[in-house]
């Protein structure tokens, strides 16, 4: 029988009968770590020092860039983007600068936040692509959350290094596309720059003068709507995933090994090829292509052997390379991919106990399993949304809401069954964040328990269930709780994740809007 079929064999029995039964608890499985993350750790401890690492030289010294996510990916080996999707032929040359799909070039400054800007100038490309207009986001915003509780309700914070003198004990941290991602989904912006400005000059002396900070007050005017996680860096699907990417939503951070050597400052050209994963150090966004671009044009020495530049953007201001971008050779070796993907103004409450985001993966021995996570309403509204993240192309989720939940997540009032239907399913091609909105909106009443419960299917990945955990350098402040995380084997039978997986909550988010 197809594994879906069966999923919904399971579904409907839980609908049909309305409780658990007594099945044995299934061991979990953590998936190894990255190989990246822990070659990363080996070589820039303690947490937060560059070591032979670092970001993008400035005033003669290094500061760290990018931190890599403690999440494997090499699995994904592409394409992501089906070629059913169409987009197999591609124009020789593609440029998101004459389309008049980018935003002005930005300054870092001082600081190691690149992968603030990566993340910033991928949304707001995506967002003038999609025809939603111009938007100067905040950096200064993502970068200081990021390593400072924001308020309380998102009192977690990433882990935080010892600086080296010199440096930001905040802005020099580093970052990922990942980091954005959670700090995004979780409610933490994207505000505009307006009204948290980046401040790019000198060092400021500790503690900083009035109004350098935010204030934790700044209206969210983009919500997350989606990160897109595109193939790993040596997949040969990568060039036909960034071109998909480029052509049919924006720019697409990506994550490099700068160093100054391989430059060509005469035609603002770039090649490297022996990057590794624990050399990373930057990130930038890739703009476009040109497929004749000439060899020539690399440092002498350092040639490619045929022609061909992807067009990238740098966040070391407009003064910079050409006008703030530079080339980019096909055979350089590149990393990750990640296309933000920006929503409407909304006033809606966010649920959830992953605000640090996706950390690990568990599973249960297979590629699927069910998850679940209880909540209490605190005011009365209606669940319209759910966010959550895959890890395979092609993922599928089968997912129910219940209300009036009395005791374990599948207790209380399925909205599936009551409206004598079965679980609402899709797939998502690409791994990544995904914010599914409901068929039918779904009430809660203040004070009252309501839960979301879904399915996960990863082909041929047998860590199905994304979790926030504590890992060290990392997410070591990831906290959980009894009875609010919960991961099965069959839909029936539940675990609560707290006591079989320390510190360990299901990235599962309910969306509710207010009543009225």
């Amino acid at each position: 029988m197809p594994a879906g079929r069966s999923h919904r064999r399971i579904w409907y029995s839980i609908l049909a009968l309305g409780a658990a039964l007594a099945l044995p608890a299934q061991a979990l499985h953590r998936a190894p770590l990255s190989a990246r993350y822990l070659d990363w750790v080996a070589r820039h401890e303690p947490r937060g020092v560059p070591g032979v690492g670092g970001g993008p030289s400035q005033g003669g010294r290094w500061v760290p860039g990018y931190v890599p996510p403690p999440v494997d990916m090499s699995h994904v080996r592409g394409p992501v983007f089906s070629p059913s999707l169409g987009g197999a032929a591609y124009p020789p040359s593609y440029d998101l600068r004459t389309l008049g799909g980018l935003t002005p070039v930005k300054d870092q400054g001082q600081y190691g936040t690149c992968w603030t800007f990566a993340c910033t100038g991928s949304l707001e490309s995506t967002l003038l692509t999609a025809g939603r207009g111009a938007f100067d986001l905040s950096e200064w915003n993502l970068a200081y959350y990021a390593y400072v509780p924001q308020n309380a309700s998102l009192l977690t914070d990433f882990t935080v290094g010892p600086a080296q003198f010199g440096e930001d004990p905040v802005f020099d941290q580093g970052g990922s596309d990942w980091m954005s991602t959670a700090l995004l989904a979780r409610g933490t912006g994207a505000v505009l720059d307006q009204d948290c400005p980046y401040l790019p000059g000198a060092y400021r002396p500790e503690p900083r003068p009035v109004g350098d900070l935010p204030n934790g007050r700044e209206e969210v005017r983009v919500p997350l709507a989606g990160a897109l996680f595109l193939s790993n860096g040596d997949a040969p699907s990568k060039a036909s995933d960034l071109k998909f990417a480029l052509t049919h939503y924006g720019a697409a951070a990506i994550s490099m090994d700068w160093e100054d050597g391989n430059f060509d400052a005469t035609w603002n050209t770039y090649r490297d090829t022996a990057a590794t994963d624990a050399s990373l150090n930057h990130e930038v966004c890739v703009v476009g292509w040109d497929d004749a671009f000439p060899a020539s044009r690399f440092p002498a020495g350092n040639q490619p052997s045929a022609p061909g530049a992807w067009i990238v953007r740098n966040s070391w201001s407009r003064d910079w390379g050409e006008g703030g971008y530079f080339h980019l050779s096909y055979d350089s070796k590149v990393f990750d991919g990640t296309v933000f993907l920006g929503g409407k103004p909304a006033t809606r409450r966010i649920y959830q106990y992953d605000p640090l985001g996706w950390c690990q993966s568990l599973g249960l021995g297979t590629d699927s399993a069910c998850c679940a996570n209880t909540f209490t309403a605190q005011a009365d509204g209606q669940v319209t949304a759910v966010a959550f993240y895959t890890g395979t192309v092609n993922t599928a989720y089968e997912l129910d809401l219940r209300t009036k939940v009395t005791g374990g997540p599948d207790t209380g009032v399925s909205d599936a069954g009551s409206h004598g239907v079965g679980p609402q399913q899709g797939t998502l091609l690409v791994p990544g964040y995904h914010v599914v909105q409901l068929a039918r909106p779904v009430p809660v009443t203040q004070g009252s328990r309501f839960s979301v419960l879904m399915r996960l299917t990863t082909p041929g990945y047998r860590y199905p269930i994304p979790v926030q955990v504590p890992i060290p350098g990392y997410s070591d402040h990831a906290t959980a709780h009894h009875a609010r995380s919960f991961i099965s084997a069959d839909g029936a039978t539940w675990q609560d994740l707290a006591p079989d997986c320390t510190g360990a909550a299901v990235c599962l988010k309910a969306l509710v809007e207010p009543a009225g």
